[in-house]
């Protein structure tokens, strides 16, 4: 038996305590550092060269192409206008090489490419391209790690390992409260004024954010945003790498404005309230004025006159302000809930059905919201509109059960039946593309309910299934034709019989493969008679 044991560099040591059963463990070891260029080119080319059965076909890389991508994951492309500065060395993090090639990868298999194409600068969209991917990337591992966090968390527990009360603290928090503890974290600490990244100390992030060393961890193992280093008696963190810089620093300034906007709003709130208190001081003073004695009447009188006309002009500054504010607060409302029914159309559009099913679900359980889209133009139905998803959801259901089920026969050489349902599949698929073109919008204009293109893949898988299965069917049915002759010339009934039963199990049920089968046999007749007679013929001569 050989093991291959994967660990971090600063927890080599407690291999040792291992050493007395197993006197070798420390004698192969292997240091996996960052990738050169040439490594880092390998790793690209190679595997996106193989064929066999891959969700893409083949393809190659052009020569800038493949420089320009290097030159990205290294920073050598990176400028003071990016926010970051360019490094100096060539290690390439095989993470980040893997979010790049992953997302070139899922382009051609959109775009439906085939073998041998070759990948420019303009098919990933140059530079910005790449950027997308890291910035997806950042976004995507920030959302998740809350949920990474917990499940850390819950496996100590369950390993018996002690728990801090801060750690057991932190996983009661809301998710959303993790997340931007840990975006601030990075944001706010980890880069510098000038755009860099910069390294702190355990000490310093662990006292500033009130988080625990295994927060910090997470962040390091599971979403792969940070690196830890150690240094003399104590760890550093910094960002992952220099090609996360872009993203990080994007989404830092979207943050401040969103902050920014929202302290404005709280300062134009306050200045309201200040306003009202001045007015209720105002109209206090007046009152006292009025009580004032005869013999000051008529300078109290004139006195008076001049405060009630500096607090009427202040009450009728004070209405249009609260006016103003009041219309810019149903104006946004009314966009939030046209945006929310815009976010579960788009849910839809690329068939998130239980996004789409939660977003129509707040949508009608909020009566004001309901309300605003029902009244206003264009007009829209919301509870038609649910009905229709789930109408939506149920066809596309009923297609990736029947395609999931028949996956499941192959897998256990169930041809006939696997072929069944890939035909149920494919017909479910034709329900589905009909509702598609009756129930979407504009489809001259591209405005389709559900994105054609995923409706077009899926058909094209279920053609690739089903010719597999046909021609596993028809592989196993000459096979057991070959057997039955062979058991027929040695007069073995019994064992030519069961040959025949399982050619019997091999039928398929639609008549275009049954004829598929019959040219692909080379038969004068249907297997299914062919079977049929054999079979007679069989139990007669075997007596049975």
């Amino acid at each position: 038996m050989r093991i291959i044991l994967s660990i971090r560099s600063d927890f080599l040591h407690l291999l040792d305590r291992a050493s007395k059963r197993i006197p070798g463990i420390l004698r192969n070891r292997y240091e996996l550092l960052p990738l050169d260029r040439d490594k880092a080119l390998s790793a690209i080319v190679k595997p996106a060269a193989q064929t066999g059965e891959f969700a893409s076909q083949a393809f190659l890389f052009a020569g800038p192409a493949l420089e320009e991508i290097l030159d990205f994951l290294a920073g050598r492309n990176a400028t003071e206008d990016d926010g970051q500065m360019p490094t100096k060395t060539d290690e390439i993090e095989a993470v980040n090489l893997q979010i790049i090639c992953q997302g070139v990868e899922e382009r051609i298999i959109d775009h439906k490419k085939p073998t041998g194409f070759e990948v420019n600068s303009q098919f990933y969209e140059h530079k910005e391209g790449l950027r997308n991917s890291i910035r997806n990337f950042y976004e995507n591992q920030l959302n998740a790690f809350p949920k990474a966090y917990q499940e850390r968390i819950l496996q100590k527990k369950e390993q018996g390992s002690a728990i801090s009360p801060l750690d057991q603290s932190l996983t009661e928090k809301p998710l959303e409260v993790l997340r931007h503890t840990a975006q601030l974290l990075i944001e706010e600490s980890l880069i510098t004024p000038g755009n860099r990244r910069n390294s702190v100390v355990d000490d310093t992030l662990l006292s500033e954010y009130q988080i625990t060393p295994d927060f910090l961890d997470t962040l390091v193992d599971k979403s792969r945003l940070l690196r830890k280093e150690p240094r003399l008696d104590d760890f550093y963190y910094e960002i992952g790498h220099d090609t996360l810089l872009p993203a990080i620093i994007e989404f830092r300034s979207a943050r401040r404005e969103n902050e920014n906007a929202a302290r404005e709003k709280a300062d134009y709130e306050a200045k309201l309230a200040e306003e009202a208190t001045q007015r209720k001081i105002l109209e206090a003073e007046l009152v006292i004025a009025r009580n004032k004695t005869v013999e000051s009447e008529l300078n109290a009188s004139n006195r008076s006159r001049k405060l009630a006309r500096t607090v009427a002009v202040l009450s009728f500054v004070s209405l249009l302000i609260c006016l103003g504010f009041a219309l810019w607060f149903v104006n946004e409302y009314v966009e939030n809930a046209r945006q929310q029914l815009r976010q579960a159309e788009f849910y839809v559009h690329f068939e998130l059905y239980d996004a789409a099913d939660h977003a129509y679900s707040e949508l009608i359980a909020s009566p004001r919201k309901y309300w605003i889209l029902e009244n206003s133009k264009p007009y829209q139905d919301v509870r038609a509109e649910y009905e229709l998803v789930k109408l939506f959801r149920k066809a596309y259901k009923s297609v990736d059960s029947n395609f999931v089920f028949a996956d499941s026969l192959m897998l256990v050489n169930n041809f006939a039946p696997a072929l069944k349902c890939y035909r149920l599949a494919e017909d479910s698929l034709e329900v589905y593309q009909s509702f598609n073109d009756r129930f979407s919008k504009d489809t001259l204009h591209d405005d389709w309910r559900v994105r054609p293109q995923l409706l077009e893949k899926r058909a094209g898988l279920i053609q690739h299934r089903i010719s597999n299965a046909r021609q596993a069917l028809a592989r196993e049915f000459k096979i057991s034709q070959l057997q039955y002759k062979s058991f027929v010339e040695a007069k073995e009934w019994g064992q030519a019989l069961r040959h025949l039963r399982r050619m019997e199990q091999l039928l398929p049920v639609h008549p275009s493969d049954e004829t598929d089968l019959r040219q692909e046999m080379e038969m004068l007749e249907l297997p299914s008679e062919y079977v049929k007679r054999e079979r007679l013929r069989c139990e007669a001569k075997g007596g049975l």
